[in-house]
């Protein structure tokens, strides 16, 4: 317009889209001497009008050991919403892994995963937006969690989150072709005086030997162990010397 600005509008569908999204609006202007000159800005387009926050109480479990999970429901401002009625599946995550030759004559490991409803629960928050929920885990392996809700216009919203369970039994983790294993701790954090459980989703089925170093810089401490299955659980006393982080390998 005569002030040099353009209004214009997007309509923002994102009905067949299962998170939020990010819009991200570019505009060119081109002057007389062909000098190109560009803008950039991004608006998040919300799914509904509150998002769901999911912590596991702990991120390792054994099987048949209750696991719990926290949820929080907030809107998009980040202000707590309560009484919100949210339905939580508990799916069993199973990797079927294969080794597949490729075009170079190679094999390569190749994984599916297929996911399971193992339990459901409903919930519905309480006065300060928060519920619990909780299922028994049958057998050892990586489980995803999934909550649902709907809002005031019948947009679903969801979050999920994964805990991993240990069992006698083998248990078929996802293998990948580096050699090498996720190990999965049981908090994101720890304090001195507590102690981390540790998993170990190692591939090989039966005893095993294993090296255990924790480190920093350097290493702090090192034994071998004794593995009797493919899940098997350590306790790692957390130190005072181990702040502000350690490494366990």
């Amino acid at each position: 317009d005569q002030k040099g600005r353009l209004v214009f509008s997007l309509l923002a569908d994102i009905a067949e889209q299962k998170q939020s999204q990010v819009y991200t609006i570019e505009a060119s202007v081109v002057d007389l001497n062909n000098q190109e000159v560009s803008a950039r800005s991004a608006a998040v387009i919300h799914k509904g009008t509150f998002y769901i926050g999911l912590s596991p109480l702990s991120y390792v479990g054994t099987a048949g050991k209750e696991m719990k999970v926290r949820g929080i429901t907030v809107d998009t401002q980040g202000i707590t919403r309560t009484h919100q009625s949210l339905e939580v599946v508990f799916y069993q995550h199973e990797w079927y892994s294969v080794k597949e030759k490729a075009e170079d004559g190679n094999y390569y490991w190749t994984n599916k995963v297929r996911d399971t409803a193992v339990a459901t629960e409903t919930v519905k928050t309480d006065a300060l937006g928060r519920a619990l929920a909780g299922f028994v885990p049958p057998e050892g392996g990586m489980y995803k969690i999934v909550a649902t809700g709907l809002d005031v216009y019948e947009n679903e919203v969801r979050s999920a989150a994964y805990v991993w369970v240990s069992d006698r039994e083998f248990v078929n983790w996802r293998r990948e072709n580096t050699d090498r294993i996720e190990l999965i701790a049981d908090k994101k954090s720890y304090r001195p005086g507590e102690t981390a459980q540790i998993l170990i989703p190692s591939p090989y089925q039966g005893a095993t030997t294993a090296l255990l170093t924790i480190e920093r810089g350097h290493i702090l401490e090192h034994r071998i162990l004794q593995l009797e299955g493919n899940s098997e659980q350590l306790d790692i006393p957390i130190l005072p010397d181990y702040a502000p982080n350690v490494f366990v390998s």
